[in-house]
């Protein structure tokens, strides 16, 4: 009976630590919408703090502009009544059919495009993990020329068609 007790005892050590190796080898960042409405400076311009999260400040800053985008194109910004509704309806349709056109607009930074403006980014301690740098970031984004591009490209279709 004892060694019975053994080989469970071992094989469940066993398999927390494979456990505990496999969680650690990827690094992500929680997925937030923070993200908060500040001011419309001009027609067709908003202006939003994001909040951003990751290993070193510049990854916590890339994840507030991709936060920041995320929200608006998939969540909406209630506050503002120009983005109370996503721009696209169905985001993992819109990812799956436009993958590549979300490959250049995420991964390689083409959202930057449709910044107008940006404050650094600052400090906002440590993530609740303690493990991930989090920062907040002051963002003026060109929302028609974003809808614009995004009708141009058939992501979404144009208002009123």
């Amino acid at each position: 009976m004892t060694q019975i007790n053994l080989v469970i005892k071992l094989f469940a050590g066993l398999l927390c630590l494979s456990l505990l190796a496999c969680s650690g080898s990827k690094s992500t960042y929680p997925q937030t919408a923070e993200v908060s409405f500040v001011s419309s400076p001009n027609t067709g311009v908003v202006m939003v703090n994001a909040m951003g999260y990751g290993k070193t400040d510049k990854d916590a800053e890339q994840d507030a502009f991709v936060t920041a985008f995320n929200t608006i194109l998939f969540k909406g910004l209630p506050a503002f009544g120009g983005l109370r509704k996503p721009m696209i309806d169905d985001e993992s349709k819109a990812r799956s059919e436009h993958a590549t056109y979300f490959k250049k607009f995420f991964g390689d930074r083409g959202y930057l495009g449709y910044v107008t403006a940006q404050q650094p980014p600052v400090a906002a301690g440590k993530s609740d993990d303690k493990k991930n740098k989090r920062v907040q970031k002051s963002i003026t984004i060109n929302y028609e020329s974003l809808r614009t591009n995004l009708e141009k490209e058939g992501v979404i279709r144009k208002f009123g068609f």
